[in-house]
């Protein structure tokens, strides 16, 4: 019964993984290299035939900024909120979570939309 217990969780964490990467839009190679891992590894981790261990989960949580709740269980956001500890304006923290998840594209035209606001305004 713990085996598969431990393979469905192996397989579940291997979905969130391959949600992530997907979010991040990187390949299971470029992946794996911020990670120390191979593109193999990636693969049979995404499978569910590889558990995740704890040095992996660290460096995934850290490179990301990923929720470690989320990635172990699936509970809540996918991402930390960065901005949770900060005393700043709700406002700001909302226009700063919809930057984030933007295109660096779009993130520069926006950026220069302000730039230009700021020279109005002097």
């Amino acid at each position: 019964m713990a085996e598969v217990s431990k393979e469905l969780k192996a397989k579940e964490i291997g979905k969130r993984l391959n949600e992530l990467r997907t979010l991040e839009r990187l390949s299971q190679r470029a992946f794996g290299e911020r990670i120390f891992l191979s593109q193999d590894q990636i693969s049979l981790l995404e499978k569910g035939k590889r558990v995740l261990t704890e040095r992996s989960i660290n460096d995934i949580c850290r490179e990301f900024e990923v929720n470690e709740e989320w990635l172990r269980s699936g509970k809540g956001e996918i991402y930390k909120d960065c901005l949770a500890d900060l005393e700043i304006d709700d406002d700001v923290k909302e226009i700063t979570n919809k930057l984030y998840e933007l295109e660096q594209e779009d993130r520069d035209a926006i950026l220069k939309m302000i730039e230009l606001l700021q020279k109005k305004n002097k």
